[in-house]
């Protein structure tokens, strides 16, 4: 389902505003694909797994120490992820509602 948000009104598209934010200041460190590299690596709150991961089934080498274990192959449960994503959206959904004013013109 495609949904359209308001332009005047960003804190009904968290998602992509949070994108941007984090787009934004990977741009402006001294290197950005250091910087791309460790957001890629790092596990997000609401899957708890990294984007990498997801993407690859595995971590991908950065410039912090690893041992090889940790290198390994290992695809998360997706069942588990989806389940988590979905319950992350209804709790944001929840709280978007809970903290908004209905505009009564717009019917």
């Amino acid at each position: 389902m495609h949904s359209v948000s308001d332009p005047f009104r960003p804190q009904a598209n968290g998602c992509a505003e949070r994108a941007v934010q984090v787009a934004k200041r990977l741009l402006q460190t001294d290197d950005p694909l250091t910087s791309l590299l460790a957001y890629r690596n790092t596990p997000l709150d609401v899957t708890g797994c990294s984007p990498a991961q997801l993407l690859m089934g595995r971590r991908t080498r950065s410039t912090l120490p690893a041992m090889s274990s940790q290198l390994a192959p290992e695809w998360p449960d997706l069942l588990r992820v989806r389940e988590r994503d979905a319950s992350g959206k209804a709790k944001s959904e929840e709280s978007f509602r809970k903290n908004t004013v209905q505009d009564r013109c717009r019917s």
